[in-house]
């Protein structure tokens, strides 16, 4: 298993946790949620609809950007810790 299908299960454990087993819909308004706060005043806000396809994306094919990526781990409460190998 990949690092990447580990973490994207990791991230659907915890939405299933949160927010249930139709968790999809609730991960992807507070993924949004996210990304309009890091916008600056009087841009487009991203939408549910608009989002969606990559939210899936990384769940089905564990492929996204790292914003992406540090979204969806906040959407679900969780953190990375990051360690240097010697």
């Amino acid at each position: 298993m990949s690092k990447m299908e580990s973490t994207a299960r990791i991230i659907e454990q915890a939405a299933v946790d949160r927010w249930g087993p139709d968790y999809l819909a609730e991960l992807v308004r507070e993924y949004c949620r996210l990304e309009n706060l890091e916008k600056p005043p009087g841009s487009k806000p991203c939408t549910p609809k608009n989002r969606r396809s990559i939210v899936a994306r990384f769940l089905g094919k564990h492929n996204c950007t790292g914003e992406t990526l540090f979204r969806l781990l906040e959407a679900v409460k969780c953190e990375i810790q990051i360690t240097r190998k010697l």
